[in-house]
């Protein structure tokens, strides 16, 4: 009950951003999260027609879940509506994720070295992109278009 709670109450978070900001929020922020302004009329009208079930789709997949939340609010979706729509999928998932804790989770010790080897792998590779992007941003234009003054 503490894990559909918490689900639901970050979900209810973002609908609440999307539902104060509306689509100009998702026009200025949307892509940034996946959302493609130029698509942004289209999706309105599929999701105001199947709101249901593209909540339902959004919450079983961890890809889309923040889009579809914001949308959702944006839309204009009732709220009740929007609640009900998404208990039905918080359920399953939720007892979905106690049961690989409670199956899975005596192999924590096992696997938990692993975890943190990649946790320390994936931190260094994004402080090298970070670095780079940073780097490279910092260039004169001219520099990032025809290479180092030398290489003439």
């Amino acid at each position: 009950a503490v894990g559909v709670a918490g689900d639901i109450g970050g979900d209810i978070i973002h609908y609440t951003i999307g539902r104060w900001g509306g689509l100009p929020l998702l026009r200025r922020w949307g892509p940034k999260i996946g959302i493609q302004v130029n698509h942004l009329d289209s999706v309105k009208r599929h999701f105001t027609a199947h709101s249901v079930k593209a909540i339902v789709v959004a919450k079983l997949t961890h890809g889309m879940g923040m889009a579809a939340l914001l949308l959702a609010g944006a839309t204009e979706m009732p709220f009740w509506k929007f609640v009900l729509s998404n208990v039905v999928p918080s359920l399953p998932k939720t007892l979905g994720l106690v049961m690989v804790g409670y199956f899975f989770g005596s192999a924590y010790e096992q696997i938990s070295g692993y975890i943190d080897s990649a946790s320390v792998v994936i931190v260094i590779v994004a402080a090298a992109a970070g670095a780079a992007w940073f780097v490279r941003s910092r260039l004169p234009r001219r520099l990032r278009k025809h290479g180092s003054p030398a290489a003439r």
